[in-house]
């Protein structure tokens, strides 16, 4: 079929097509503009003596490698246009044949499986009479139907691709034709690939730069203050007139699972670490004057604990991520672990702060976990503080807990994760403090913990950050969460 020589209207639908087909071969900007010029004039030249075109396409294609020819050997680089466009088919032919093979298997999605999938496996270097096998068919089946299978990728191929052969049907060149669903399914997946890589870079960037000016210590702890601070003026040492109480320990009758904990291996801390940090830590004697008045704190805030008050330390209470949970995907209450996981993260931050979303700082969360249980259930099994109602039976706790009073798990919890999330976001550390503060303090409006529990668990989460910053491990882990958040938190504050 010819098509009318209308220069104006092919050479608009066109022009892109033929700059892009001339710039991959001459690279020279400003080149490739004068021999784009070239191909017009060329063009109205033939169209002024001619009345029409068969194949508008592959002729345009045909006058600009003409004019390229002409470029080099107006230039005497013979050498480059063989490396380019020669006609010799040796070099220029691989090339074409190399650029043009990335689009075989993308196309193979467009084939009925009765046909993509023996040529995928002919592609893959499988012997037929393997594939025939693997088929279940005889040779000369499978020797035929890998035949109808090229034939029909050929097919794609003049349907997908504008080809400019020669006179004896090899490729000169090609261009992808835009309304392909097959090179835009494949375009669509490339770029997503880059979209990642760009990702990938981005956050090996930050890692680099953080490298440099990591900081090889923590934040300092804040000061004790509050009434922590007015209790620790009382006497921690025995009296001898309640001497009755230090004979009370935690009763081994009410010991949880939670012993196992301490045959579990820490994941950033050393063991050494954890036994030299464990045997630094004390409570006040039962009989202690502080102990006395630590009862009689608690009891004065149950005296005027509200219903609303009730309501939130118990949804506080619920909260834990337990390490042996996140073991198994298939656990019943793995999802909600993971959430518990990044509670403080998600009530600072929003509700797209998950693990999820950040799955760096999910890992580093989840080690500092592990040793925090761990630290917990080693102070609370070697000391075997009893609970505040043990000893003061006017106490109404608003839960009976299966371990020892000190040092308090969910404060320990609740100040390591603080202290973890405000270096890894430095401007909204009052807030993660507020939080940790928050949940220590409901522990003792509950009426299970006493102060001193709470005050010797937000020491003892600054001591294990303290000797996190000493570990390569935790450092590494700790850069690629700051790296990330510094990336992946852009999409979602506005």
């Amino acid at each position: 079929m010819t098509t009318k020589c209308d220069v104006p209207q092919f050479w608009l639908e066109n022009k892109e097509l033929v700059y892009a087909y001339v710039k991959k071969r001459i690279r020279d900007e400003a080149t490739t503009q004068d021999l784009c010029q070239e191909v017009l004039l060329k063009v109205y030249k033939y169209c002024a003596l001619k009345t029409g075109v068969k194949n508008i396409r592959s002729w345009l294609f045909e006058i600009a490698r003409n004019t390229i020819i002409d470029h080099y050997r107006k230039e005497k680089q013979a050498k480059s246009l063989t490396c380019y466009y020669s006609g010799s088919p040796t070099n220029n032919e691989s090339d074409i044949y190399q650029s043009l093979s990335i689009y075989i298997r993308p196309l193979l999605g467009c084939l009925p499986e009765i046909y993509a999938h023996p040529l995928k496996l002919d592609l893959d270097g499988i012997d037929q009479k393997d594939i025939s096998k693997y088929l279940g068919v005889d040779l000369s089946a499978t020797k035929s139907r890998i035949q109808r299978s090229k034939l029909k990728m050929k097919e794609l191929f003049f349907e997908c691709f504008f080809l400019d052969l020669d006179a004896y049907g090899r490729i000169n060149a090609f261009e992808p034709k835009p309304n392909c669903r097959a090179l835009k399914n494949f375009m669509n997946r490339r770029n997503n690939f880059l979209i990642i890589m760009s990702k990938t870079i981005s956050l090996l960037a930050c890692l680099l730069i953080w490298s440099v000016s990591f900081s090889q210590t923590p934040h300092s702890l804040e000061a004790v203050s509050d009434h922590y601070k007015e209790l620790q003026k009382f006497s921690s040492t025995r009296n001898h007139e309640r001497a009755w109480m230090d004979t009370i320990k935690y009763p081994p009758k009410e010991y949880g699972n939670s012993l196992v904990f301490v045959l579990v291996k820490p994941w950033y801390l050393s063991e050494q670490q954890v036994k030299t940090i464990s045997d630094g830590v004390t409570f006040p004697a039962n009989s202690s004057d502080q102990t006395r008045k630590e009862l009689d704190y608690l009891f004065d805030l149950q005296s005027r604990r509200t219903p609303q008050q009730k309501e939130r330390v118990e949804f506080l209470a619920d909260i834990g991520y337990w390490p042996q949970i996140n073991l198994l995907q298939s656990h019943n209450d793995y999802e909600q672990n993971l959430k518990d996981l990044f509670f403080e993260g998600r009530e600072i931050n929003g509700d797209w702060c998950t693990a999820e979303n950040f799955p760096h700082i999910s890992k580093l969360l989840q080690g500092i976990m592990q040793d925090m249980r761990i630290m917990e259930f080693t102070v609370k099994y070697k000391l075997l503080r009893p609970r505040p109602y043990h000893l003061e039976r006017r106490l109404e706790p608003l839960a009976r807990i299966n371990s020892p009073s000190f040092a308090s798990g969910h404060t320990l919890w609740a100040f390591i994760q603080a202290c973890t999330w405000s270096e890894i976001i430095p401007q909204k550390r009052t807030d993660f403090i507020a939080l940790a503060e928050e949940i220590r303090r409901s522990r003792e409006i509950m009426g299970i913990h006493y102060p001193s529990d709470n005050e010797a668990s937000r020491q003892i989460a600054h001591k294990m950050l303290t000797s996190y910053f000493k570990n390569e491990k935790f450092k590494k882990d700790f850069q690629q969460a700051v790296a990330e958040w510094k990336i992946e938190s852009k999409k979602f504050i506005k």
